[in-house]
Order: structure tokens, then C-alpha cells, then sequence
């Protein structure tokens, strides 16, 4: 009888005898054997690379994949750790109550759940799943699986595999179902990294790392992300150049979670990033946070500010002066229309009586023609000069209406209307003055006369009153007889004319005689040295003899 180890060895006859060898993860004489340590030995055929672990059993050992390698433990790959895991789901409908046969196959339930077991069947093209396919159909192998459930007066709970039932309560009066399970269905377990959902997970050999999103700061190597306040994130960087996320002068940084944005601040304008914000120029200003456009100052303000985040930055020009909208300086306020001056000053005064000016700025003030005024200051419009009568005249820049004075010719009150002199009348001046009679002795048959050279005398022996404005006004005077406006003739001797006119003249009385040119019949006398009959001097040929030859002496 042999002495082998009774259960770690194994008998082998030889010739007259026997020979012992332990078992394979034993170590001995075969008489006394122990056991091997595979995983010290070096004997085991474990994954290398520290991949998988090697675990020493009695008489054998284990290999098993270490975490973040999946396999037997002999075969080990690198398990992506940062996708979801593939797994088979079975969905479990109830078949029938208490001992059922699931296809080909059978199972007992009891209350330990102990007979539930998979087992493998059919998966027929046509669908007709079970133990075997029809003619004709091709047929896979899958897995199927005996589940047990049991059921209660108030609950159904399900229990798996060797899932003991009893932890789901009393089971007293259970009913228990023996349920087929149709083909698996393909599910997916969570990925198994512990990344933060704000994470991006990186698979490496057997691990995976874990690195926050752009906008997160990591937290326990990523496996926590807290927003990272970018606005607050301002220093140097490892080359020693100052850094920030939105440039501090022209833009504010407004923090988001796991961002941040930038916006122009007060006084700069440019796009929504922020970052190309361009200070608002002299003459407008913003005064709001963003994109906005920069406002113009309002008209009659300027602003030499740049960057102007206020609109009260917009100065008010002095008084009596004006500017165009987005004026940047003192001088763009010039003095406004109808008032002169330096541009940008306080001493802009209005244009006087008989001027104006139609522009703005600094030019000086223009005077009304002649023959026009203007009566109030300030004026920016040549329109607003008002012509004189037109028989007056006025210097240039005249500032009343009685600067409008009648002409020559023309009578009337300063600034009033004018009026023709008539005939017989003339006016020498410019003014106010009234038209001046001719003088006696004169006429003038112009009127509107401007000079008293315009008043003629009447011929000779002949007389008019002042103001006489015909020529027939010169009547002939006493002694003289003729047309009104024609010569005179003296009324000859032995006649007389006492009254002025064109009357004829008349005859002296019988046996008088008197001179030429008698004014009145006692001119008409007969004391002379030579009486003659005095009917002859009325005939035209003794007159003319006793005018040539003889001298009348009057007898004194």
C-alpha cells in the first residue's frame, strides 16, 4: 500500500513499486506535499505591468485585472474609464404561476431564489425564439435567464439570480412566478471615472484624468470644478508681462459661471467682446455700459474731454454765442447771427441800429444801404432793412426812420412821406424843410423843382406874385398893356392903364395929353408952351412928330 499524500498527491505504479507526485500547486515528496505561492514563485502567467494582481490560492492562484484593466487577468486591455460601460439587459415578462417550463427549460422557484438560474436557448431569425427553430431559420446562440418573483397580498418585489428574497419582507403566502426572459437588450453602465459633470475626462494606461472646463477652476483634481472669476484673475504671468482678461481702461469684465464677458465701459464704444473699445473722441460721451455708440454734445455745448463717460461733461457756450452738436472746444462757440466778437468769448454783442449779420462766427456786422434803415439791434437778416420813401434818402447803417429825409424837390417830416413841390415852388435842401415860393416877379412852371435858378423872370413892364407857376402869371404892370406871359408895350402918349394886367390902354380926355406909360388919367394934362389942338396928338402921325421934334414943356 502506497503512502501518497491522500488527496494533494497521485500514485504512479512502477516496477515493484509506486511512485508519489504532488498535485499541480504543490510542492513535496508526494508523501507530504504543500502548497506552491504561484504569485512569489513567479510561476503564474498573470498579466504583466502591474495590469493585473496575482492572488495565491490553496494548491493554485488568481489572476484579476487591476483597477482600470478589464479582463481575466491573464488577457488584461486598458478600460476607457471616460465613456459609458456596454452591459446586456434582460426585460422579465411573467410566463405562468408557480412550477413553470421556460422553453426547453425548467425551474423550481423557492424562497431563496437558490434555482434561479440562466441558461441558454435559441435565437431564431424569424424571431420564434425558444429551444429550437423552425426548418429553414438560422439559429444563434443567446442567453436567457429563469427568474423567480414572488408576489405578496400588497407588493411585487423582483429578485435576480441569487438574490435572496427574504430581504424583501415576509414571506408568508407568497406566490412565486417562474418568468422566461426573451433576447438581452444592450444597456450601458455609467462611465466609471469620477469627473465632475463640468469635467473633461482623458483616458491613460489602467487610469484617466479629470481636467475642468475652459471657465472652472479644478477642485481635487478635477473631480470638483468651481467657476474661476476671470474678472478677479488679473497678475503677472511666468514671462512677467501683466495680464488680464478685458482691458481694465476702456472695459468692465462682467463674471458669469464658468465665463465672463466684457463690455466697454462709460465713455468708450466698440463691439459686444468688449476687448476693441475706443475712447469716446472730444465733443460726445457715454454715458452707459456696453456697445453703444457715442452721443454728439448737444448743440450750443462743447467738450474737450475724451473718453467722456457724463453728459454734463458738455459745456454750455458763453452767452449770445452758438456751436454745431459734438463741438470739442471753447473756440467751435462762436457768437451767433446778429451779434460780433471773438470766437469762444463772453463779449459777443449784438449788431446796432442800421446793421446786421447773417452768419455765425466772427465776422463783423454789415450796414443797411443808403436809402434804407433798420431800428432795432441784433438784426441776422438783410431783409429786416426797410427801404425810406422813395423820394427820401438816408446814409448808409441808418437806425431810425427819420434818418429817411425828403430830397430836393420834395417836402414832407422826416421819415414820413414826401411830397412834390408844385409849380411855382422849389426846394433846395434835403430834410424837412418846406418848399420855397418863387419870388414875385417870377414863375416856374416846373414842379419838383430843386433849385430857385428854376424860377424865371417875367419880361420886362411886367409883374407876379410869389409862387406864380405860369408864365401867364406875368400880367403886365399899370402903364403897359400886352398879353399875360408876352412882352408889354408902353401905352402911348395921350393914353394911360392904371391897373395891372392885359387891359388896353385908355385914352386921355379931349384937349390932354399925357406920357408915355401913364399909370392914370391924371396924367393927362394940357399946360404946355405949344397948345395945339389936342384932337391932333391923338393921330398917330402928329404923336410920332411931337415925340421927335418938339420938347413939351410944362408950364410951371
Amino acid at each position: 500500500m502506497d503512502d501518497c499524500h491522500p488527496s494533494l498527491a497521485s500514485c504512479s505504479d512502477t516496477n515493484g513499486s509506486f511512485a508519489c507526485t504532488c498535485n499541480a500547486g504543490f510542492d513535496g515528496n508526494g508523501t507530504t506535499c504543500d502548497d506552491v505561492d504561484e504569485c512569489v514563485a513567479g510561476t503564474n502567467n498573470c498579466a504583466d505591468n502591474n495590469r493585473s494582481s496575482c492572488n495565491n490560492t490553496y494548491g493554485s492562484f488568481t489572476c484579476e485585472c487591476s483597477p482600470g484593466w478589464l479582463g481575466d487577468g491573464v488577457e488584461c486591455e486598458n478600460t476607457n474609464e471616460c465613456i459609458p460601460t456596454p452591459y446586456w439587459y434582460f426585460p422579465f415578462p411573467n410566463v405562468s404561476s408557480g412550477s413553470a417550463t421556460c422553453g426547453n427549460m425548467s425551474a423550481n422557484c423557492t424562497a431563496d431564489g437558490e434555482n434561479c438560474t440562466v441558461a441558454e436557448g435559441c435565437s431564431c431569425s424569424n424571431s420564434t425564439n425558444g429551444t429550437n427553430c423552425t426548418s429553414g431559420e438560422s439559429a444563434e446562440l443567446v442567453e436567457w435567464e429563469i427568474r423567480c418573483e414572488w408576489v405578496s397580498s400588497n407588493q411585487t418585489e423582483n429578485q435576480t439570480g441569487n438574490t435572496s428574497v427574504a430581504a424583501a419582507g415576509n414571506l408568508t403566502n407568497a406566490t412565486y412566478v417562474c418568468t422566461n426572459v426573451s433576447l438581452w437588450e444592450l444597456r450601458y453602465w455609467p462611465a466609471a471615472h469620477n469627473c465632475d459633470e463640468l469635467a473633461q475626462c482623458t483616458d491613460t494606461n489602467g487610469s484617466f484624468t479629470c481636467s475642468c472646463q475652459a471657465g472652472y477652476v479644478d477642485v481635487d483634481g478635477g473631480t470638483a470644478c468651481d467657476d474661476f472669476d476671470e474678472c478677479a484673475a488679473v497678475g503677472y504671468n511666468e514671462s512677467g508681462t501683466f495680464y488680464y482678461f478685458c482691458t481694465p481702461e476702456s472695459a468692465n469684465c462682467v463674471n458669469t459661471v464658468g465665463s465672463f464677458y466684457c463690455e466697454c465701459n462709460k465713455g468708450y464704444s466698440g463691439s459686444n467682446d468688449g476687448i476693441n473699445c475706443t475712447a469716446c473722441s472730444p465733443g460726445s460721451y457715454k454715458d452707459t455700459f456696453g456697445n453703444a455708440s457715442c452721443v454728439h454734445c448737444p448743440v450750443d455745448t462743447y467738450s474737450p474731454q475724451t473718453a467722456s463717460g457724463d453728459a454734463a461733461n458738455c459745456v454750455a457756450c458763453p452767452p449770445n454765442t452758438v456751436s454745431y452738436n459734438g463741438s470739442s472746444a471753447l473756440l467751435d462757440c462762436v457768437c451767433k447771427k446778429g451779434w460780433t466778437g471773438p470766437d469762444g468769448s463772453e463779449s459777443c454783442t449784438a449788431c446796432a441800429l442800421g446793421k446786421y449779420k447773417e452768419e455765425r462766427g466772427n465776422g463783423t456786422c454789415s450796414s443797411c444801404l443808403s436809402n434804407n434803415y433798420l431800428n432795432f439791434t441784433g438784426s441776422y437778416d438783410a431783409g429786416d432793412c426797410i427801404a425810406c420813401d422813395p423820394n427820401a434818402a438816408s446814409p448808409e447803417a441808418s437806425g431810425s426812420a427819420t434818418d429817411c429825409k425828403c430830397n430836393m424837390g420834395w417836402e414832407g417830416m422826416d421819415g414820413e412821406a414826401c411830397v412834390a413841390c408844385a409849380a411855382g415852388k422849389y426846394k433846395d435842401t434835403v430834410g424837412n424843410a418846406t418848399c420855397t415860393d418863387c419870388d414875385a416877379g417870377t414863375y416856374s412852371e416846373a414842379d419838383r423843382a430843386t433849385s430857385p435858378t428854376t424860377c424865371l423872370a417875367c419880361h420886362a413892364n411886367s409883374y407876379s406874385g410869389i409862387g406864380t407857376d405860369l408864365k401867364t402869371g406875368c400880367t403886365c404892370n399899370a402903364g403897359y398893356t400886352g398879353h399875360n406871359g408876352v412882352v408889354c408895350r408902353a401905352c402911348p402918349m395921350g393914353t394911360y392903364k392904371p391897373v395891372q394886367g392885359p387891359d388896353a390902354c385908355t385914352e386921355c380926355p379931349i384937349n390932354s395929353i399925357g406920357p408915355l406909360a401913364s399909370t392914370a388919367s391924371e396924367a393927362c394934362d394940357c399946360r404946355y408952351i405949344l397948345c395945339v389942338d389936342c384932337r391932333l396928338v391923338r393921330t398917330a402921325s402928329f404923336a410920332w412928330y411931337f415925340n421927335s421934334h418938339l420938347r413939351m414943356t410944362p408950364d410951371v
